[in-house]
């Protein structure tokens, strides 16, 4: 993952030669030297919440499905299956 190109609400977009090119943020470290001058991965208030107050589930395993989402499973047969289906 590239940790500055994948932030915020770029989270879950491809890092392609086409975005490197294109992209003109602050974030984007293959066009500018050095760190941004901003905070890169700063805690927001809603993360802190998630952390302290974890959601209640099953879930054990997740991967990211073929149109971006994320799949969730209970356990590994089926964590294996999600695999097989988006690596076809």
């Amino acid at each position: 993952m590239d940790g500055t190109l994948n932030y915020a609400k770029y989270s879950h977009l491809k890092v392609t030669p086409k975005r490197i090119r294109n992209d003109t943020s602050i974030y984007n470290t293959y066009k500018h030297k050095g760190v941004p001058s901003i905070p890169v991965c700063n805690v927001g208030f809603e993360a802190i919440k998630a952390a302290v107050f974890p959601a209640k589930t099953n879930y054990l395993y997740f991967m990211k499905s073929k149109n971006g989402t994320h799949d969730f499973s209970r356990n590994y047969s089926t964590h294996l299956r999600n695999i097989k289906r988006v690596t076809k």
